[in-house]
């Protein structure tokens, strides 16, 4: 069977055939095409009133321009704009705002501030330093693995075990061989203060 797009004149039969009750498999027969691109073309392409070859037309050159269009930001006039953004040090997040504001009406201008970073990211492999304008620069995505970017969450740099404590310590007779703890019970129970042993790390 033939592995391209349906032709006008195939919708054509497509929708009257469907409309007179003819089966999935039957329309595919007689078009010689498989019955899962009928079931596709019938599924993506109806509208409020159901499936029309005219209206089917119409929405699959849309789905096909929108795909020429791989990123928005690769318009000339809107990647202007965020250069223009970027060189004034505005973040992707400000930048996706503005766009929001500047064509409230019109959606399909609108840039998520993740494609603005994810284009960042590209023109730097290209030989371009976009990034070097960002608050906080980078030349990539930080690792979103969970608990990959959280696990020195907490550790003290430079940290010495108790275990290497030296023996006078033990003796607490040294400034700073005792801390003092204020710990407060609920409101009006009154408060609590504890004296531990500490190990300076000096």
């Amino acid at each position: 069977m033939p592995h391209v797009q349906l032709s006008t004149n195939e919708r054509y039969i497509i929708t009257h055939l469907h409309h007179a009750g003819v089966s999935n498999a039957e329309i595919a027969r007689r078009l010689n095409r498989h019955r899962g691109t009928i079931g596709r073309e019938l599924t993506r392409n109806r509208d409020a009133y159901g499936y029309h070859y005219r209206s089917s037309e119409y929405h699959a050159q849309q789905r096909r321009r929108r795909a020429n269009t791989r990123y928005k930001i690769d318009d000339l006039d809107m990647q202007g704009r965020v250069r223009h953004w970027l060189i004034v040090r505005w973040s992707p997040e400000q930048i996706a705002g503005r766009l929001k504001r500047e064509f409230a009406n019109e959606p399909t201008k609108w840039i998520s501030h993740e494609t603005i970073y994810q284009w960042i990211y590209r023109q730097y492999k290209q030989g371009h330093r976009w990034h070097e304008q960002m608050r906080n620069p980078r030349t990539k995505r930080r690792s979103r693995i969970v608990g990959k970017r959280y696990k020195n969450r907490g550790f003290i740099p430079g940290r010495v075990g108790i275990e290497h404590r030296p023996q006078i310590v033990n003796t607490r007779e040294r400034f700073g061989d005792w801390e003092a703890d204020t710990v407060e019970g609920a409101k009006g129970t009154g408060v609590l203060e504890r004296v531990m042993h500490f190990f300076p790390v000096c």
